[in-house]
């Protein structure tokens, strides 16, 4: 892996405004993304893990400009991409593709998968003449282990597994170097889940790709990252390598999502994580003010409910944003 990140996100941000109704005076703002910096090595998998509703999704869409973001910077190979005019990170969105958690929705269900595969090439290869186009999703299907033949099909006619193999065929077909890949097993059944992962892994390997792997699922996080970041409540509230995530979990709320695993307990004193709160419910007080997981956290001091903690390193390459630690 090189020293220099591949990808660089600096205090990322992004706010909605909830209007509970059309003429409503107040309109509260959610953060959904709150101050999120991390970075992506070349070849490197880092894992986003949380619950659902802490802005991992958000985060992945921010970064490849699905969803404009409210203020912070993401640096790919030196270039600053969310102040880039439309037209020139036109430019970029071979080297960056997602890889979306629904593969049904995401597939176009009046396309069948031939037009699915070369509808990227057209944009992003317009030099390439039909027969090399079709020579190619030949080839890109023989890669994700479906018969070349599938291709006169529409999206309806496959399996979830079979839809998730078409959705990465789709993401490699302008030979990208980073994919977001958001959820992309958790549709799955077990059995499919473990089919897809090691072609992910293959693929990888392969074509020295680099991944933001999004999930919730901290087992299948192991297995597929290098490193990892544990988010609530929109911030980054923990990040070390995966040996340390699950040997030496700090933040308390690490050491929850590790409990919530069956016949995994870091801390038998910790419980999982009682309900989800909600995201646009302040931290601690109407101030906004303290530790998000405050409310949750059995450690929880006075200190944590008046200032916010800053990620820190506690640890060579090890960082956690806590007042206890």
């Amino acid at each position: 892996m090189s020293e220099r990140p591949m990808l660089e996100v600096a205090h990322l941000r992004k706010s909605f405004i909830i209007r509970p109704h059309l003429f409503a005076k107040q309109a509260p703002e959610v953060k959904a993304v709150d101050d999120v910096s991390f970075h992506v090595r070349t070849g490197e998998t880092l894992g986003l893990v949380g619950e659902s509703g802490s802005g991992k999704s958000t985060t992945g869409r921010l970064i490849l400009r699905l969803t404009a973001a409210t203020g912070g910077s993401v640096t790919f190979d030196g270039v600053e991409l969310l102040r880039l005019p439309k037209e020139k990170f036109q430019a970029y969105r071979k080297d960056l593709q997602m890889i979306f958690q629904d593969p049904g929705a995401s597939l176009n269900p009046v396309y069948r998968v031939s037009d699915t595969l070369e509808e990227p090439l057209r944009v992003h290869h317009p030099s390439l003449s039909k027969a090399e186009r079709k020579e190619r999703v030949a080839d890109l299907l023989e890669q994700v282990g479906l018969d070349p033949a599938v291709a006169g099909r529409f999206p309806h006619t496959f399996s979830g597994g079979q839809k998730q193999r078409i959705s990465i065929a789709r993401a490699l077909s302008v030979r990208p170097r980073f994919i977001v890949a958001d959820e992309p097993v958790s549709a799955l059944d077990v059995s499919i889940q473990s089919q897809v992962l090691t072609l992910m892994e293959d693929l990888k390997g392969r074509y020295g790709l680099s991944y933001l792997f999004i999930s919730h699922d901290l087992s299948v996080v192991r297995h597929m990252s290098q490193r990892v970041a544990i988010m609530y409540r929109g911030r980054v509230v923990e990040t070390a390598s995966s040996t340390d995530i699950y040997k030496t979990p700090a933040h308390p709320y690490t050491q929850t999502l590790l409990n919530a695993i069956p016949r995994v307990r870091v801390n038998r004193s910790i419980r999982p994580p009682q309900g989800a709160v909600a995201p646009s419910a302040p931290p601690v007080e109407s101030s906004g003010r303290g530790c998000a997981f405050c409310p949750r956290c059995p450690f929880a001091t006075l200190d944590c409910g008046q200032t916010t903690p800053e990620l820190r390193e506690i640890a060579p390459a090890h960082w956690a944003a806590c007042h206890i630690l």
